[in-house]
């Protein structure tokens, strides 16, 4: 059992999980409970939700991403939608 588990956890580690994306950049804004701004970091993305937010050291270790987008100079912001119309 315990040989079962250790083989399951160095296959997570080795492989990670998969996202279907990792946005990386110079600053990742979030909107969490402590507001963080995110030097050097990044969003992994699975379906259309994020999974995780956190350095790029971080998410690389985590998640092995189908595909990727790195903006080294850019800044990540969380979309807002406006959902008020006028009648």
């Amino acid at each position: 059992m315990l040989r079962t588990c250790s083989l399951l956890f160095l296959a997570a580690t080795l492989f990670g999980e998969t996202a279907d994306w990792v946005l990386s950049a110079r600053y990742v804004v979030t909107i969490d409970a402590e507001r963080r701004v995110i030097e050097n970091g990044a969003v992994a993305v699975k379906g259309e939700r994020i999974a995780e937010a956190g350095t790029r050291a971080e998410i690389d270790r985590k998640f092995k991403p189908k595909r990727r987008l790195d903006l080294p100079g850019g800044l990540l912001l969380p979309g807002l939608v406006n959902a008020h119309t006028h009648a």
